[in-house]
């Protein structure tokens, strides 16, 4: 055997004859009509997306109402209870928090309900939160809480307010804790 018949499976026969060999078919050529389809129907595409462009009106974001109380928390869903949160700074580091509470829809004032709340410093969150700060009904006032709490040092606090039961519900206040009454 040589070297050349060694890598083919077939051994030449001397004086055999030749096999007569087609040259490679060239690869089928693109008709014209089908990229003339496909331009077509793209600018068709961008035509029709470019008149829905146009003419639809574009869904704008409603302006945010400047105020400088927050609304009242309303969660969503038409179980949560809604609450109206007042904090004053009320002398050295004391902060007074107020909360009306009253049943969704009705407005009925919710009594004997389990309230709490938590302060955090806005400048340093989580540094200086205090809580969970208990809120009792005000004798009197049916569905008012109250409580009293000192902050650590001056500056502007968020307060947190949960109603937990009967209704859950939670609202934030923001108060400014700025002087500070010295006793020497």
């Amino acid at each position: 055997m040589t070297t050349t018949s060694k890598w083919r499976l077939v051994e030449q026969v001397p004086g055999g004859r030749r096999r007569n060999r087609r040259p490679p078919k060239a690869p089928p050529r693109r008709r014209p009509g089908f990229l003339a389809g496909v331009a077509t129907g793209m600018t068709i595409a961008v035509a029709i997306s470019g008149v829905a462009l146009l003419t639809s009106r574009p869904q704008g974001r409603p302006a945010a109402a400047t105020t400088t109380h927050p609304a009242p928390a309303r969660p969503t869903g038409s179980t949560a209870a809604v609450l109206d949160v007042k904090a004053r700074h009320v002398g050295d580091l004391q902060v007074q928090i107020e909360v009306r509470a009253v049943s969704p829809g009705a407005y009925q004032p919710i009594t004997m309900g389990r309230m709490v709340a938590w302060t955090d410093m806005i400048a340093m969150p989580t540094s200086h939160r205090q809580g969970p700060i208990t809120l009792m009904e005000v004798p009197g006032k049916r569905g008012t809480y109250s409580a009293l709490t000192n902050v650590p040092m001056i500056g502007e606090y968020d307060i947190l307010v949960e109603l937990q039961q009967p209704l859950p519900a939670e609202a934030h206040e923001r108060v400014d804790v700025q002087t500070v009454t010295g006793t020497t």
